[in-house]
This record gives structure tokens, C-alpha cells and sequence, in this order.
């Protein structure tokens, strides 16, 4: 399954990736996480680990590690979902975050992807719930994001 959605930023790409990969602030702007650390030592890059915790969902949350496979500043970015803990549907997830120049301002796309558990009764909670509440979560978090590079100034 793929997810994507976009926003025009006023701000350069460079400001939007220094505030996106700052993963100290990863929750201030992503509705999908409520607090994220970098594992072990060295910059971001290619390899380099960030554990992700969700909010709680329905009285449960999950915690991942997601690791770079793309750090290209500041033009792209992405992670694989390496490991986990936790009740969730995903066997697979990655998601990825493209800055293109547009006029000083940044069109900023975010980009899921993921392979859900449970057979048919995966394909069926990603038909009735799953799919319309991470396109919601994408929308949320691209305009939380907007607002903070606003307030940013």
C-alpha cells in the first residue's frame, strides 16, 4: 500500500530538513509520533537508527526502529521499518520525505508505504479504517509542520 501527500512551505528546503530530521523535535510536528531517539553514536545518515514511539491508539501504542536507507540533504530522505515492538498491523513500512524547490518555498511530500499482517482481515482494516486514518495523520502532520516553520519564522 502507498500513501502520499504534499504542502507548499514558504521556507527554503534546507530550513524545512534541518527542522524535519532534528528527530529531538520529531513530535512536535508528526502526529504519528510521541517521542523519538537516536540509537547509537555518529550523525544522521544512511544507516543511522531513529526509535519511534506512536501515540496511543485505542489504548495501545507501538515503538519502532526506523533506519535511514536514504539521507540525501537537503533534497531526501527515507527509513525502513527494521525492527519493532508492540500489537500493530504493518509487516512492512517505510515512508520517505522529499524537499523540492519551489519559488524560495519548498513543496514538501511525504510518502508511506507498507505491507499490513493478518491476511485478508489486514486487507479489510486497511479498506474500512487503516488507510483513511494514515492519509489523516499524513494531512495533520504536514499542517502542524507548516504552522511550526510559521511560528519558526
Amino acid at each position: 500500500m502507498n500513501l502520499q501527500d504534499e504542502i507548499e512551505l514558504t521556507a527554503p528546503p534546507q530550513v524545512v530538513w534541518d527542522y524535519v530530521q532534528d528527530y529531538a523535535r520529531r513530535q512536535e510536528w508528526d502526529r504519528s509520533v510521541a517521542r523519538a531517539e537516536k540509537l547509537g553514536d555518529g550523525p544522521l545518515r544512511a544507516g543511522a537508527v531513529l526509535r519511534l514511539t506512536t501515540p496511543p491508539q485505542g489504548g495501545a501504542s507501538f515503538t519502532w526502529d526506523a533506519e535511514y536507507v536514504t539521507f540525501d540533504p537537503p533534497r531526501k530522505s527515507a527509513v525502513k521499518m527494521a525492527a519493532s515492538t508492540g500489537l500493530h498491523p504493518f509487516r512492512t513500512m517505510a515512508g520517505s520525505w522529499a524537499y523540492d524547490e519551489r519559488g524560495g518555498g519548498t513543496l514538501f511530500r511525504m510518502t508511506m508505504h507498507y505491507n499490513l499482517k493478518w491476511g485478508w482481515l489486514g486487507l479489510a482494516l486497511d479498506r474500512v479504517f487503516l488507510r483513511r486514518r494514515i492519509a489523516r495523520t499524513l494531512r495533520e502532520s504536514l499542517e502542524a509542520l507548516r504552522e511550526r516553520l510559521a511560528v519558526r519564522g
